[in-house]
């Protein structure tokens, strides 16, 4: 915005300078200012819009730090970092809980339950490591009842998340109502309140 106001300043003194002994002088000269006049604005339009505004940020830019699936990258990105750092301190129970935790935002839930459970046997002790890793058994018995449709494998995810997870987690109890939906078989299972 700064360099915009001397730049009109000096747009304008040049018009000035060029433009008005053109404009005031006879119908030929009148008619080479707006000429002039047009090719100035028409040019100067064409720099900018060449050299992109200043103000508004580019398409590569703007894909950096917005758009579509932007929180997705960026939580992709957040897991690579994680598995370096954990490769660096492949001992360390806290980077294995981070990583864990972003691997199940990102959806790979085999992978976020192998993580979360080396990490809980490195911090036996931990309870949001147990929260967590009951979640990741909870949402992968989701994911084979409601993608694919496999009531067994379901089920084996709930004992665990029920052996994993503390008696005070908040999705306990709507945990325990899917897991007997899912054992009667029952339509439209697990539940959606």
């Amino acid at each position: 915005m700064m360099v915009m106001i001397p730049a009109a300043i000096m747009t304008v003194i040049v018009i000035v300078i060029l433009l008005a002994p053109m404009m005031l002088g006879g119908p030929a000269r009148q008619m080479q200012g707006w000429a002039l006049l047009a090719i100035m604005t028409l040019s100067a339009m064409g720099i900018y819009l060449w050299r992109g505004s200043p103000d508004i940020p580019s398409m590569p830019a703007l894909f950096q730090t917005s758009g579509p699936a932007f929180e997705q990258r960026a939580a992709v990105k957040k897991e690579m970092a994680l598995m370096r750092q954990l490769a660096e301190k492949p001992d360390d129970a806290a980077l294995m809980f981070e990583l864990g935790v972003i691997q199940l935002q990102n959806g790979r839930l085999d992978t976020a339950i192998a993580t979360l459970g080396a990490a809980l046997t490195k911090d036996p002790g931990s309870e949001k490591i147990r929260l967590k890793l009951g979640a990741a058994h909870y949402a992968a018995a989701l994911s084979e009842i409601l993608l694919e449709n496999s009531q067994s494998r379901a089920l084996e995810h709930f004992e665990k998340a029920l052996k994993i997870a503390p008696e005070n987690a908040p999705y306990r109890d709507k945990m325990l109502r899917d897991m007997e939906q899912t054992k009667k078989g029952e339509p439209g299972s697990p539940s959606g309140g």
